[in-house]
């Protein structure tokens, strides 16, 4: 709860500000009470004026929604719905987690007030990478049948790849990298080794069942970074697809707005600015 309340992950405008070890998106856990102290935030302080009556309303609820607490009332950039309130535009407003990604579904019955399933989906994008030379034989080691056995010519491991930038809403980084390594390990028979080759020539073709050979986890504090190493055969756009379709790197949620999203807009603050125009200057 105490948490929800600091993470940046879990909130645009977190309330409390922690000091000490409370863990990260990669989903590593907060340090003992011991270790760790809180204080009001400057959004904390903004929610305290007003609940105090100093300040019109602030409308952090509209903002943060009620995701980070297991609600269904989906957030939004700060800057847009603030923009949205200052104008009583709602026009283009669309949910956007505190962790980025891209939000889909039915998205206008959102905004009319029902209660609809919305498709989370991480940011990716690929990169092509220069052929690597060919590596050419090693010296014969053994003969089979009179046939010579030995690893030829490919292309050294890994080319194109795959990077996670942003991960959908709930879900650990480190949930996903192990998700990931788990899948480019052989099943079912199947061997994540090199092609081999009988006389120079094609004879047997290994693979994987995914397309990732590899994954690395290269996030720190200035973001998520997440490397998937692809086969040197694999299609970078096949890739992606699996990828969302095949891990939590995409998932979905339950949204409800507690109104129409224009109704919400147009009512939120009964008239008194000022707890917007104070937010507005903190965000800005």
């Amino acid at each position: 709860m105490v948490q929800d309340l600091i993470a940046p992950w879990r909130r645009h405008l977190p309330l409390l500000t922690g000091h000490g070890n409370w863990g990260s998106q990669a989903g590593d856990p907060p340090a003992g009470w011991d270790y760790t102290e809180i204080s009001l935030s400057p959004y904390g302080e903004l929610a305290i004026a007003a609940e105090n009556g100093l300040l019109g309303p602030v409308p952090l609820g509209l903002v943060d929604g009620s995701w980070y607490r297991g609600g269904l009332q989906p957030p939004y950039l700060p800057q847009a719905m603030l923009g949205a309130l200052r104008d009583r535009d709602p026009v283009n407003l669309a949910p956007a987690p505190p962790t980025g990604g891209r939000v889909s579904g039915d998205l206008n019955g959102l905004a009319a007030g029902r209660l609809v399933q919305v498709t989370l989906s991480s940011t990716v994008h690929t990169e092509r990478m220069q052929q690597k030379p060919m590596r050419p034989p090693p010296a014969p080691s053994s003969t089979e049948g009179g046939w010579h056995l030995s690893t030829g010519p490919h292309p050294d491991p890994g080319g194109d790849r795959v990077i996670i930038t942003e991960t959908p809403y709930g879900v650990a980084i480190n949930d996903l990298v192990n998700e990931l390594a788990g899948r480019t390990q052989p099943h079912d028979g199947e061997s994540s080794m090199p092609r081999r080759y009988l006389s120079g020539e094609p004879h047997l073709a290994l693979r994987p069942a995914a397309p990732v050979i590899d994954v690395r986890d290269e996030s720190d504090r200035s973001g998520v970074r997440v490397l998937a190493l692809l086969r040197p055969d694999a299609d970078p756009e096949e890739a992606h697809a699996w990828l969302l379709a095949a891990t939590s790197a995409r998932r979905t949620l339950d949204a409800l707005l507690p109104a129409p999203l224009a109704t919400l807009i147009a009512s939120w603050d009964a008239g008194d600015s000022t707890g917007l125009k104070a937010l507005t200057a903190l965000v800005t």
